[in-house]
């Protein structure tokens, strides 16, 4: 291909008409060449700029992005870390950081502080900040775990430290030595939580030895009733007999008024001596040695009714039993346990023939066993009461009995 600028000219002859033309050709293909590939190389300069102007807005963009997301990343680190650290300083326990193998303080906060009686340990190594742990252990605890990686728990370990004044404190401690690794998974120190807990360990002694001690009161009451119940027996026994004996004698010569204060003094005697029979009863439960057999409770309760039969009948009363199991007990208590609650329901009754009815019903992991009638019931305010010794809802005139049997 060739590119020519050319002149058509028309020719005249002497009437001035056109008669010819007269061409003028120059090939000028180098120079139109030559003007394309600067007009190319202008026009993909241009596109070179268009796109490097682009590629620079956009660079500025994201340098502008990435710079607020770094800003607001630390921000964000900025704001965990404040709040770690507010954390960690205001804890309730004490927390300490330790780093290298001879274990450097390099953090604590208050509360840890406050334990080592307010001493300044920051770049310290622990056996030499804290020399008074020697012989108790926690040297070769925090030597184990930082060669191990394994944290180590430590629950109401007894540790003496020192005070600001000299002296060695001792306290109860829950602590943990948890391992710090490293990017490369190697440990390269301790982190130290610690607890006291030396008021609760101290509280939870004193109640031990609170309970120990009503334990130990509980055992002399119970052998001094029994002894006292035992040993009154005896004279009762000899007023009993004696009074008997006056009476038979002479109760002819009585009056009418001295008849009846030997009737109050035999009722008196009476009742003393249910008093101490139950009390004797009552003391011997604590003291007897507990035997649990498998137990059908349903022939149990027949033995029961059966030792009871002759009250029963008195009353004209109906015993009635439901869905009894078969429970691992103590045969004794458990016939004596329904051989009171029956003889309540009767001292108690109505007007009406008295309807007792025992029965037990499974929930979850236990029975629940009732007792109900159709007596003069128990109103709720008392509920709290019966169950207590010598607690008798009723005077003495109306019921018999001596608030023990239910206790």
């Amino acid at each position: 291909n060739c590119y020519f600028n050319f002149i058509y000219q028309p020719t005249l002859d002497k009437n001035n008409q056109i008669n010819g033309i007269v061409v003028f050709a120059v090939e000028v293909t180098e120079q139109v060449v030559a003007r394309q590939k600067v007009e190319k190389l202008n026009h993909d300069l241009s596109i070179s700029e268009s796109k490097y102007r682009n590629l620079s807005k956009d660079l500025e963009i994201k340098v502008q992005q990435r710079t607020l997301e770094l800003s607001d990343a630390k921000k964000e680190v900025e704001y965990h870390s404040n709040k770690l650290s507010s954390l960690l300083m205001n804890a309730p326990a004490s927390i300490c950081l330790l780093e290298g193998p001879e274990h450097t303080f390099q953090f604590m906060n208050p509360e840890y502080k406050k334990l080592i009686g307010g001493r300044e340990i920051i770049g310290k190594k622990v056996r030499e900040a804290l020399p008074e742990l020697v012989g108790q252990g926690l040297y070769e605890l925090l030597d184990d775990v930082y060669q191990t990686g394994k944290p180590f728990l430590g629950n109401e370990l007894p540790i003496s430290l020192d005070n600001s004044y000299g002296d060695l404190i001792q306290s109860y401690l829950n602590f943990v030595y948890q391992p710090v690794f490293n990017t490369n998974n190697e440990v390269e120190g301790i982190s130290v939580f610690v607890f006291n807990v030396t008021q609760q360990v101290l509280a939870r002694q004193q109640v031990d030895n609170l309970y120990k001690e009503v334990q130990r009161s509980n055992d002399e009451l119970q052998n001094f009733a029994y002894i006292v119940s035992h040993d009154l027996q005896a004279p009762l026994r000899s007023i009993t007999g004696y009074i008997n004996l006056l009476t038979r004698r002479s109760n002819d010569k009585f009056t009418p008024s001295e008849r009846e204060f030997m009737n109050f003094i035999t009722d008196g005697a009476k009742r003393m001596h249910l008093l101490i029979s139950s009390l004797l009863e009552y003391s011997k439960i604590g003291a007897e040695k507990i035997k649990f057999t498998p137990t059908d409770l349903n022939k149990l309760m027949e033995t029961t009714i059966a030792d009871l039969r002759a009250i029963i009948n008195d009353n004209q009363a109906s015993v009635n039993y439901e869905g009894l199991p078969t429970l691992n007990v103590e045969q004794n208590h458990i016939l004596r346990l329904f051989e009171n609650l029956i003889i309540n329901s009767l001292k108690y009754r109505s007007d009406r023939k008295p309807e007792i009815l025992i029965s037990a019903k499974k929930e979850d992991n236990y029975y629940v066993f009732s007792v109900s009638d159709n007596g003069i019931g128990i109103e709720k305010k008392d509920l709290n009461r019966i169950f207590d010794i010598f607690q008798r809802l009723h005077n003495k005139e109306n019921v018999e009995g001596t608030g023990i049997g239910l206790a």
